[in-house]
């Protein structure tokens, strides 16, 4: 027999005897002297067969499909429900069929009955429970002997709670839970599985100093999401960690056990410490949906999100055009593996080349255009200027009078706001491709013919190619210093799909 099946037989005969065990016990401690020995005469009628419907009772209220190593409420919940049912059964049974026709008078009685409620419970969950702390405490041991690194715990109750199982089996290893900071000061003075709670995120400059001063100083910070949320004003405490010297780490996945819990280091986009813009999804899925849609650059990092965007909300049909071979081959596989209803085809085209591009739309016919392709490096722009003019200038020329010629309804430009008062060979590109939008798009607004030709202008989209993050990531990873172009610089931060959303 596998030994999945032995474990659960095993189960199965544990909780029948449980059942024939609780009959007894309640019998043996309501009953004494004549009574007890009459009501134990009868018991071999009754309990073989109340223990077979006992055991229909548990498979219908799914008490063998769980692990005992993870036995929790929702168990417990289940084992009352069944107990319960063999309860009413009894009362239904020993009220109407055997008391009045068969035994004269009641075999079990309310008391009796009430007894057995709680003494079978007990018996299923007791030892369930009780292999489950045996599990766990032998667990928590072998992860104590191998945490080495005190951790400081930052965010609210239930997410804290999640983290600190983790260390406790040795999912998180090496960290041990040392101390909590909470957003609520609802939390202080009181501990979560025994980690106390020291203070609020804004007192961990000072916390973390006091605990290196009596030689108990923490070796990791770990924050959950609910300490980067907006509310919880994490600019505040993190320029206090710059000081410290801690290693701050987040919590990457936490799913619903603990296993499923890990950290990674805190990333820039991280601290992008403001909400989300809400997204009109309805109106945006009903523009997409069932439309023919080109994306021109559909292999760099915003083209490509644009893409699976578009596939998310119902595009019937996507034409990735891609001078990148790897990056196309990259995008065409990933929405490949999508499982959606979209039709997605790639083709190899530079923007620059008109007479490639021409019949390339109009073969395909779109309903929309959304030109991504671009170069946008700014140095090499300076550098290379005439090669931000063949592509940024007239490949965008070119997109947009092929989009017009094959009967598109919307063409969309994909700009930068460095097109504002631009001061560099990317930024001017960007503006001259505006302006020519613009103006085709004017025509077609004074003659009423529906057809928009629009250009959005994106900040810096955290994570994307070219964007200033991943250099100033890369700075930090060489140990600094971390350069900018100039202290009065401002950058507008966004991620890349509520860029591409928006």
């Amino acid at each position: 027999m596998p030994k999945q099946n032995l474990k659960k037989s095993a189960i199965v005969l544990h909780d029948l005897v449980m059942t024939a065990l609780a009959i007894w016990l309640v019998f043996v401690v309501r009953f004494e002297g004549a009574l007890l020995t009459e009501h134990l005469r009868y018991l071999p009628r009754f309990l073989p067969f109340f223990v077979l419907y006992a055991g229909v009772v548990y498979w219908f209220f799914s008490l063998y499909r769980s692990k005992w190593r993870f036995a929790s409420l929702p168990d417990l919940s289940n084992i009352v429900k069944a107990v319960s049912v063999l309860t009413f059964t009894l009362l239904a049974v020993d009220y109407i069929l055997i008391g009045p026709r068969f035994y004269g008078a009641f075999y079990f009685g309310k008391i009796s009955i009430a007894l057995y409620w709680l003494v079978q419970i007990a018996l299923l969950g007791g030892p369930r429970l009780a292999y489950r702390y045996f599990k766990y405490a032998r667990t928590r041991t072998s992860a104590e002997r191998d945490a080495t690194l005190p951790a400081l715990l930052l965010g609210r109750g239930v997410e804290i709670e999640m983290v600190i199982r983790a260390m406790e089996a040795g999912t998180m290893r090496r960290l041990r839970p040392a101390g909590i900071l909470s957003p609520r000061s609802d939390d202080l003075g009181q501990s979560i599985r025994g980690v106390p709670v020291l203070g609020l995120l804004p007192d961990i400059g000072v916390i973390a100093s006091e605990a290196a001063e009596r030689g108990e100083g923490f070796r990791r910070i770990v924050a959950t999401p609910s300490a980067l949320q907006p509310e919880a004003e994490p600019e505040k405490w993190l320029a206090q960690t710059r000081r410290l010297a801690i290693p701050i780490s987040r919590i990457d996945t936490a799913g619903e056990g603990a296993r499923d819990t890990d950290i990674a280091p805190l990333e820039i986009e991280d601290l992008l410490v403001r909400s989300t813009v809400a997204i009109d999804r309805e109106r945006l899925g009903a523009f997409l949906k069932g439309k023919r849609v080109i994306v021109t650059g559909g292999g760099g990092s915003i083209g490509s999100e644009i893409c699976l965007r578009c596939a998310a909300f119902g595009a019937a049909e996507i034409l990735v055009v891609e001078s990148s071979e790897p990056a196309l081959f990259q995008i065409t596989e990933l929405l490949a593996v999508q499982e959606r209803d979209t039709v997605v085809s790639g083709v190899l085209a530079d923007v620059r080349d008109r007479e490639r591009i021409m019949p390339l739309f109009g073969a395909f016919k779109p309903d929309i255009v959304v030109h991504a392709a671009a170069l946008k490096h700014v140095p090499y722009l300076e550098a290379d200027w005439s090669e931000g003019i063949k592509t940024n200038i007239f490949g965008s020329v070119n997109v947009a009078d092929a989009a017009i010629a094959a009967g598109a309804g919307t063409f969309v430009l994909i700009s930068t706001d460095k097109a504002i008062e631009p001061v560099s060979m990317l930024g001017a590109t960007k503006r001259f491709a505006e302006i020519y939008a613009q103006s085709r798009d004017a025509e077609f607004v004074s003659a009423a013919s529906g057809v928009r030709l629009v250009a959005v202008r994106f900040g810096n989209v955290l994570g994307s190619a070219g964007s200033v993050v991943p250099k100033f990531k890369a700075q930090i990873a060489r140990g600094g210093p971390v350069t900018v172009t100039s202290p009065d610089m401002i950058r507008y931060f966004m991620t890349i799909r509520e860029a591409c959303d928006l």
